[in-house]
């Protein structure tokens, strides 16, 4: 087989221009761009145009569609469908609150959600490879059955148990305080579950490159391990972490969504996707805009978070080691602990 073929300038310098040589990658930039401007103008947009906040309740009022007055909810406690204009743009819910406001507010708690989880799983992962992988022997071990402890636990599984342990009582640990219902818990929960499928293929990479040749030349000049750690071994992981990212965060969407869902989440009365999905399901189906629209929003979201994380992991380095990703247990990508491989590009 040839060799791969070197990377364009302009790839190193534009990796804009890069990104528009890939249609669904751009694509997939947009439509994440899109929802993340959207849901940070929830307030502008329910201030303005629906007149109304996301925990407002509108059951015993009426609005006019096309002339004619109609019930928000009926007699029969079926809530109005999309009206298409300013207010109940997207219908309301069963308690008479606006979807349309309400779908942006959850997306706002969805997204901050996976991006302080996100934040925290490659924080954790990134030292807990660097010190496993440079150190090796006791610590080596000790992070290693850490990580196998918290792998064999289906990640919902484990979710649900830890959010509904702390989602009563929350958590005091003298020093940091979060109690029930604060964003935070999910977001710690999500992210302290994710650590070993991103630490245990960056430690994979920590022990390759320990053993190349420019490493061994830093221990030549007396760069301590610390220095040898941040100049050297961190900035060629940057490339696996930056791809980790949006696909991390795509997965603590999904994650969030399911234990929101199940109640071990984000806590009512505070929207969230997951907790309208399951808000919607007792209205099936002649509520089923309750479970499409919030559902439509997190596929989309989740799929341009996973398409931008394959693009840039292309972009940023072809030569870079494939991260494979096998399907398991409740519909999530799972990091597989040997994935690490180099392979070639197809066409190179």
């Amino acid at each position: 087989m040839g060799s791969l073929p070197p990377r364009s300038r302009r790839d190193r310098r534009a990796p804009l221009g890069a990104l528009r040589r890939r249609p669904a990658a751009l694509l997939a930039s947009l439509v994440l761009a899109a929802v993340v401007i959207c849901c940070l103008l929830a307030p502008l947009y329910a201030k303005y145009i629906a007149h109304t906040g996301p925990d407002a309740n509108h059951i015993t009022e009426t609005v006019k569609i096309g002339g004619r007055t109609v019930d928000v909810v009926s007699p029969t406690g079926v809530p109005i469908g999309p009206t298409w204009q300013g207010r109940f743009l997207l219908g309301a819910d069963e308690n008479g609150r606006d979807v349309a406001v309400r779908l942006l507010y959850g997306g706002r708690n969805s997204l901050q959600i996976a991006a302080t989880a996100t934040l925290v799983t490659m924080l954790a992962a990134t030292i807990v490879a660097l010190l496993s992988g440079w150190v090796r022997g006791a610590l080596d071990a000790l992070l290693s059955r850490l990580m196998e402890l918290l792998w064999s636990y289906p990640v919902l599984l484990l979710g649900v148990a830890l959010g509904v342990t702390l989602a009563v009582g929350g958590i005091n640990l003298g020093v940091i305080t979060l109690r029930s219902g604060s964003l935070l818990l999910p977001s710690l929960i999500i992210g302290v579950v994710y650590v070993p499928y991103v630490a245990r293929p960056l430690r994979a990479q920590v022990i390759q490159l320990a053993g190349r040749e420019f490493v061994d030349a830093a221990r030549q000049q007396g760069l301590s391990g610390a220095r040898i750690l941040l100049s050297e071994i961190l900035p060629n992981l940057s490339s696996s972490i930056i791809a980790f990212l949006p696909l991390i965060f795509a997965n603590s969407i999904l994650l969030e969504a399911g234990l929101s869902f199940l109640g071990a989440g984000v806590q009512p009365p505070a929207p969230s996707w997951g907790t309208m999905i399951a808000e919607g399901t007792r209205l099936m189906p002649a509520g089923i805009h309750l479970v499409l629209i919030p559902g439509l929003m997190l596929l989309a979201t989740v799929i341009s978070a996973n398409v931008l994380s394959d693009s840039l992991r292309d972009m940023l380095d072809p030569r870079s080691p494939t991260i494979r990703l096998r399907p398991r247990a409740g519909g999530l990508n799972w990091i597989e602990s040997s994935s690490v491989e180099l392979v070639e590009r197809e066409g190179a």
